[in-house]
This record gives structure tokens, sequence and C-alpha cells, in this order.
């Protein structure tokens, strides 16, 4: 995958802490899809690419993984992203 700033960024969504230097957040998505799947990061701040790859060893379950489950935040749904209705003051 090909990474570059997105307005996901501007908002601070999650993907905004995710960064060559810490792919944790996307080891924690990956991991709980399939426990054989590796991220590999590399780039700079500005473009980065994010590789899946098959791994011999399944990986731990993150804590943020078991946090979503035990919360009962695993069965959220993606919503369509839309624009914030801001107002200048």
């Amino acid at each position: 995958m090909l990474l570059h700033r997105s307005p996901g960024h501007d908002d601070a969504a999650w993907i905004s802490l995710c960064t060559p230097e810490s792919g944790q957040p996307l080891q924690a998505i990956a991991t709980a899809v399939d426990p054989h799947v590796a991220v590999r990061v590399g780039g700079t701040n500005t473009e980065w690419t994010a590789e899946l790859a098959k791994a011999e060893t399944p990986a731990s379950e993150l804590p943020e993984v078991l946090v979503a489950k035990v919360s009962g935040g695993s069965s959220f749904v993606f919503q369509p992203r839309r624009s914030l209705p801001l107002t200048a003051v």
C-alpha cells in the first residue's frame, strides 16, 4: 500500500497514528484479521509504504485488540466519510 497525507490526517483519524516509525496500529488490524500477516513499513513521514507479508508463525494478539474485544468495540461498522459541518465564528 502507498500511503500519503489525506483528509484523515487533518482530522486526526486513526491513520494519523501510523508513520514509517510506528506501524503498530496497522499491525494490530492485520493481526486481528489474520495472525499470520506481518506489516512492514518504510519511507518518509509524507509518503510511505506498508507491505503485508505472510509470516510463518502467528503473531500474538496486541493489547489494543484485546481491549477492543473486552470492551465490545470490535463490533463497530465503518460509516461513509462526510465533511464536518463547521461554521466560522
